[in-house]
């Protein structure tokens, strides 16, 4: 849990973030941390997430897996409702939808075995 526990993020060069896109990265990077596992290689992700922990969607999905591919990612986690499009205009990517924080967290955990 979380609860109990200190947050603190640093955007690196001091950037400052406007884009609610990066919502759903800035979440993976505070999972990685509480389930004390890295961010798979290769992977990114995109999108707003609510206060209820759902994601929703943001401006212009398809150009940012497009760039995603540009810069030699091999997955992305993108918000539930524009998935379809993306998947089927972007298959050089595996696209994986996601509705909610929950999702995301089942993703990023590591395969119990």
């Amino acid at each position: 849990s979380l609860a109990g526990c200190d947050l603190f993020l640093n955007v690196a060069g001091g950037w400052k973030i406007v884009d609610t896109g990066a919502d759903l990265a800035l979440v993976s990077a505070i999972l990685s941390g509480a389930l004390d596992v890295p961010v798979p290689s290769g992977f990114t992700c995109f999108g707003e997430v609510g206060l209820g922990g759902e994601v929703r969607t943001v401006q212009m999905p398809l150009q940012r897996v497009r760039e995603a591919v540009r810069m030699g990612f091999t997955k992305v986690a993108v918000p539930h409702s524009c998935a379809p499009e993306i998947e089927e205009l972007s298959p050089e990517i595996e696209v994986v939808p996601v509705k909610d924080v929950a999702s995301l967290k089942t993703l990023l955990s590591p395969a119990k075995g």
